[in-house]
């Protein structure tokens, strides 16, 4: 019995984890389209600047660099991440396989035997044999 309660915290357990690795990548998602459109904003605001001086120019460019590097940082940080996410994913996968065998396992070797009376509610093993022989 002990053993069917620990089953059961793991597989709650492993439960909790899909559902943080779900969310983690719904967030990574909204994260990735968030630094996409601000970038998008930004570049559209540089070009539509009217009469731009050379000095503002300069300074504009400067700042599309700045963002360019920005971009391709958080988006290699994102790859990253989402390589760790995969990695957590399959774990806990691998670990939702090793329950179920465990629990299968467990099955295997149970026995339920009708139309003996039961002598006690929760009677030992040699005393269920001790019946039988």
């Amino acid at each position: 019995m002990s053993s069917d309660k620990a089953t059961k915290a793991l597989k709650k357990e492993n439960e909790d984890l899909k559902l943080l690795c779900k969310r983690m990548e719904e967030q990574i998602a909204k994260l990735t389209e968030r630094i996409d459109n601000e970038l998008d904003s930004r570049s559209h605001y540089s070009q539509t600047e009217p009469s731009v001086q050379p000095r503002d120019i300069q300074f504009l460019s400067d700042e599309y660099e700045d963002l360019k590097t920005f971009r391709n940082q958080a988006k290699a940080d994102l790859v990253e991440i989402r390589g760790n996410l995969s990695f957590l994913i399959e774990r806990v996968k691998r670990s939702e396989a090793a329950i179920d065998a465990i629990e299968q396992y467990s099955y295997q070797y149970n026995v339920k035997i009708v139309g003996i009376p039961q002598s006690t509610e929760k009677e030992s093993a040699t005393t269920t044999a001790s019946l039988f022989v």
